[in-house]
C-alpha cells in the first residue's frame, strides 16, 4: 500500500490550526473568502483552508496559494501580530525538523499597512530530503474586521512572491 504524502505547507497549516485550538481560538468553515481567480483553479476548500493551484505558466508551475480566515488577529496590535506568528513559525520548524526538511528564512520579516490592515510578510526556502526546494512567502494579515492568513508557495522565489502580492491585493481591500 502507497502512503500518501501531502505537501509540507499542508502539515505547516494543520499544525497552525491546532495551534489556534490550543490558543481558544475558533475558526469555521463558511463562504470562501475569494470564489475564483483567473489562471488558478480552485477554490479547493478543506475545513477553513482555501487553496488555489496554478493553471497557466504565467503562475509558475506547482505554485499554490493557501489562506484562511484568522480571527485571534482580528483587532490586535503589530507586537500581537508578531507574536502569533512567531508562535506559528516555531510549531512549523518542529514539524520540519521531524520530516527532514531544512528551513532558511530569506530576509528580514516585513511589517506594512494598507489602510488600517497590518500585514507581516516572512520569506522562507525549504529544502527536502531530496533536494527538492520550495520558496514560501507568508503573511498575517490584521485589522479591525480583518484576521487573514496567506501563504504562496512555488518552485520558484519569483513566482511565489507574485502571486502572493496578487493574491494579498485581492483579499485584502
Amino acid at each position: 500500500m502507497q502512503r500518501l504524502r501531502f505537501p509540507a505547507f499542508l502539515r505547516v497549516l494543520a499544525a497552525a490550526l491546532a495551534l489556534l485550538a490550543l490558543a481558544g481560538c475558533t475558526t469555521t468553515s463558511g463562504p470562501p473568502l475569494l470564489t475564483e481567480k483567473a489562471g488558478w483553479n480552485g477554490p479547493v476548500m478543506t475545513g477553513p483552508l482555501t487553496q488555489f493551484y496554478c493553471a497557466v505558466p504565467a503562475c509558475g508551475a506547482g505554485s499554490i496559494v493557501s489562506f484562511m480566515s484568522a480571527p485571534q488577529l482580528i483587532g490586535i496590535g503589530v507586537d500581537e501580530v508578531l507574536l502569533q506568528r512567531l508562535l506559528a513559525d516555531r510549531q512549523a520548524m518542529r514539524e520540519f525538523a521531524q520530516q527532514r526538511i531544512k528551513v532558511d528564512v530569506i530576509g528580514e520579516t516585513e511589517v506594512r499597512m494598507i489602510g488600517d490592515q497590518i500585514i507581516i510578510t516572512t520569506v522562507k526556502r525549504h529544502r527536502g530530503a531530496k533536494g527538492d526546494i520550495e520558496y514560501r512567502y507568508s503573511g498575517y494579515v490584521s485589522g479591525e474586521m480583518t484576521g487573514l492568513s496567506l501563504i504562496s508557495s512555488s518552485p520558484n522565489r519569483k513566482s511565489a512572491q507574485q502571486n502572493y502580492e496578487a493574491f494579498l491585493t485581492t483579499l485584502v481591500k
